[in-house]
């Protein structure tokens, strides 16, 4: 099950303490109603998605939470397992917190494996846990297919807040210093821009 994602106009003129009192708005209402946070990251190709979803799950830093998503399935069931998972899970840590029927596998849900607000198989956690809280619910202006977390992780709030006031600073430097001097920057050439920034200095 796919969750919708929440319209949200983002104003990208706002002043810094305007739009961060935009994007606490915009978490928390997703957060109330359930819905995903959408960041600006809009894959082109599978590789793409790949590359992004890596970027984002690097951030995440379980702990420290009340582990709603070893809880509880956001998707309402048990959490599903690929053959390999189930049967590496099975040889290390033993089946009593694993189920199979036939070729579909799971484990139930609240998991066993939390234990004293821990994961006990953090390094060997399956795939969904291991892109959680990626969502790819996320839909973009124009209904182009973006990048979304789960409202409900503290870690997804944190990222989704952290990147979008990254954003907003690096779109006003880009602004103000234009798209050549912003790219002699990136290429590691500041020498190159401080005589017209000084320029522009002396001439206000």
């Amino acid at each position: 099950m796919v969750q919708d994602s929440m319209r949200f106009e983002i104003d990208w003129t706002l002043d810094q303490v305007q739009f961060r009192a935009s994007i606490r708005k915009m978490i928390k209402q997703a957060r109330a109603s359930g819905k995903v946070l959408t960041l600006p990251l809009f894959p082109l190709t599978g590789d793409g998605a790949l590359e992004l979803i890596t970027i984002i799950t690097s951030q995440v830093r379980c702990g420290g939470c009340d582990a709603l998503c070893c809880k509880s399935n956001p998707h309402g069931s048990d959490l599903s397992l690929l053959p390999s998972e189930y049967r590496r899970l099975k040889e290390k840590y033993g089946d009593a917190h694993l189920q199979a029927t036939g070729e579909e596998y799971w484990i139930k849900m609240p998991c066993g494996f939390l234990q004293g607000g821990q994961c006990t198989i953090y390094p060997d956690r399956p795939l969904a846990c291991f892109l959680y809280p990626f969502n790819p619910g996320g839909e973009g202006e124009g209904g182009r297919m973006a990048i979304a977390l789960e409202s409900r992780c503290p870690e997804a709030r944190r990222i989704t807040r952290d990147f979008y006031m990254t954003s907003w600073r690096l779109r006003k430097l880009y602004t103000s210093l234009g798209n050549e001097d912003f790219v002699k920057i990136l290429a590691g050439e500041l020498e190159k821009v401080m005589p017209s920034m000084q320029g522009g200095e002396k001439d206000a």
